[in-house]
């Protein structure tokens, strides 16, 4: 994930500031935007790594240059948001390369109901 810095002023410094009407039209706003990220299809879940000899072992291909192989978040190998080890390991395997998104698979548990 490539991310930018949005300009503007941060929600949490005005939130307080806006009337219940702002605040219904501004997580709308949010709810659309969200839906949209829902819809979008890619290849695989995980990180993107070049297509090199070092890559790890389990990659799907994106192209000639990158791969998708295991997630490289600390909460996927066993370790909280700040890096302690927590006292349950995630089993191997759980990492990724994924070819469906966690999202599309709560989509799917969610529809079997």
């Amino acid at each position: 994930m490539i991310m930018n810095a949005v300009s503007g002023v941060p929600l949490n410094e005005i939130w307080s500031q806006m009337t219940s009407l702002q605040h219904i039209e501004c997580i709308e706003s949010i709810g659309k935007v969200a839906k949209e990220l829902c819809t979008l299809d890619f290849a695989a879940y995980g990180s993107i790594y070049l297509n090199k000899p070092h890559k790890p072992s389990e990659t799907l291909p994106l192209n000639e240059d990158y791969c998708i192989g295991p997630h490289c978040a600390r909460q996927h190998w066993g370790y909280d948001g700040v890096g302690n080890k927590r006292s349950s390991n995630v089993p191997t395997g759980c990492q990724g390369p994924c070819k469906h998104s966690p999202i599309s698979l709560l989509y799917t548990s969610i529809e079997t109901l």
